[in-house]
C-alpha cells in the first residue's frame, strides 16, 4: 500500500471514540434491550421463593425476557447459598432455601443486536439480617460515589 502512496494508520482510537456517540435510534434500542432484561428480573422478583431450583429461576427470567422481546442470551452467572460467592459460571438444580441470597447475572440479553448485562441479588423467603442490611447499604453508598464520580468526568 505504501508503494501506491496509501498511508496506513491505527484507527482503533478513532473507532472507540465513534462508538461513544449514539443516535436516538441506537439509544432507544439500548433502552429496549434493558427493558427486556428488567422484565426478566421483575418476573423473578415476583416468583422467586424457597424451593425453586437455580435452573427454574433462570427459566422464569428467560420466559419473561423473551416475552418482552429479547432474542437470546449469551451467558449466565448464578448461584444461591454457599454457591453464590465466589461467582459461579454455572448453575444447577440446587434448591434455593429460605433466607439465602440468590445472585444472577444475565449476560448479553439481546434486542436487535443491542445487548445488556445486568446483575441482581435477591433475598429469598426471609427478611434480611442486620449484617446483610449493612452490606447492602455499604454497596449502595459505593455505587452512589461511583455515579457521582462518573458525572464529574462527563460519563
Amino acid at each position: 500500500m505504501r508503494k501506491e502512496g496509501i498511508e496506513l494508520v491505527d484507527g482503533n482510537g478513532l473507532a472507540q471514540e465513534a462508538r461513544i456517540v449514539k443516535t436516538d435510534e441506537e439509544a432507544e434500542l439500548m433502552r429496549m434491550a434493558s427493558t427486556c432484561n428488567e422484565a426478566g428480573y421483575a418476573a423473578l422478583a415476583k416468583e422467586l421463593r424457597p424451593g425453586i431450583t437455580e435452573n427454574e429461576a433462570r427459566g422464569i427470567f428467560l420466559k419473561a425476557a423473551h416475552e418482552a422481546g429479547a432474542e437470546y442470551e449469551e451467558g449466565w452467572v448464578e448461584g444461591s447459598g454457599n454457591r453464590e460467592a465466589p461467582r459461579r459460571y454455572n448453575w444447577s438444580d440446587r434448591m434455593i432455601r429460605p433466607g439465602e441470597l440468590f445472585t444472577i447475572e444475565c449476560c448479553h440479553v439481546n434486542f436487535c443486536g443491542y445487548k445488556t448485562c445486568q446483575d441482581r441479588t435477591f433475598m429469598v423467603g426471609a427478611p434480611p439480617t442486620e449484617v446483610q442490611k449493612e452490606l447492602y447499604q455499604y454497596t449502595a453508598d459505593l455505587q452512589k460515589e461511583d455515579d457521582e464520580l462518573s458525572q464529574t468526568r462527563g460519563h
